[in-house]
């Protein structure tokens, strides 16, 4: 088991450093207000003429599916005019 303890179990990893940074130094919501939104309405302009059409698409389709359905489980009231 290793000689440390649990926390060294793995193999020794030699000539390769980490940076890191603690989450108390690190600007969570840096950059969010100023570059954050324009940059994601670029990213929306920039979807929006390959997706929306194709959610267009499925929403008409499927609302005309639906009336066409709700026509074909219709009863037809000439069936039974001349039930007592």
């Amino acid at each position: 088991m290793g000689h440390h303890g649990f926390g060294n179990l793995g193999p020794h990893i030699r000539n390769i450093v980490y940076h890191r940074i603690s989450m108390f130094e690190q600007k969570a919501f840096a950059g969010l207000i100023n570059p954050g939104i324009p940059n994601m309405l670029r990213r929306v302009g920039e979807s929006a003429p390959k997706t929306v059409p194709w959610f267009i698409a499925s929403y008409l389709i499927i609302t005309q599916t639906d009336a066409y359905y709700k026509t074909l489980c219709r009863k037809n009231p000439a069936d039974y005019e001349n039930e007592k």
